[in-house]
């Protein structure tokens, strides 16, 4: 192969943005962003951020009459290849961050789930093009297994 050749070949490569994830993992820069609830009863937002390499902080909000009345601190970090969402609420489990380790993942989803904790013990992403997300935690609640669902579109 000529010089030429090869050098426009790495070129093209890297300008359509090949990287070194695998077939079927999940591209968590693809959250990047403002998404916000289509729900008419109430107003979530999640906004996320790159932080330093692969990993994300975020934040999550709910707003009603134009007040904020839930807040937390997120963030997705990578250990050992493995993504780890770590989430913050102030007033609830003192506190402190609790960990949920990615537990699935696919193209366009993404789970994380941690048995131990109350609830929820799973949290999932799942991407419906660019522009959509819907976003459900799931738990038990009253001796049966509650899911709430959100539907979020980017702004």
């Amino acid at each position: 192969m000529t010089r030429p050749l090869a050098l426009f070949l790495c070129c093209l490569a890297c300008s359509c943005g090949i990287s070194d994830r695998t077939p079927g993992e999940f591209d968590l820069q693809r959250l990047i962003g403002r998404w916000e609830s289509t729900a008419a009863d109430t107003h979530q937002i999640e906004e996320w951020s790159r932080a330093e390499g692969e990993n994300l902080r975020g934040k999550g909000y709910v707003v009603e009459l134009g007040d904020t009345v839930f807040i937390e601190f997120l963030s997705i970090v990578k250990f050992d290849s493995i993504a780890v969402y770590k989430a913050q609420i102030s007033d609830q489990n003192n506190g402190e961050v609790i960990e949920f380790r990615r537990t699935a993942q696919g193209e366009d989803f993404i789970e994380f789930s941690n048995p131990g904790h109350d609830f929820p013990k799973k949290i999932v992403y799942r991407l419906q093009g660019d522009t959509a997300l819907q976003a459900y935690i799931e738990g038990p609640r009253d001796e049966r297994t509650v899911r709430v669902v959100s539907d979020f579109i980017k702004r």
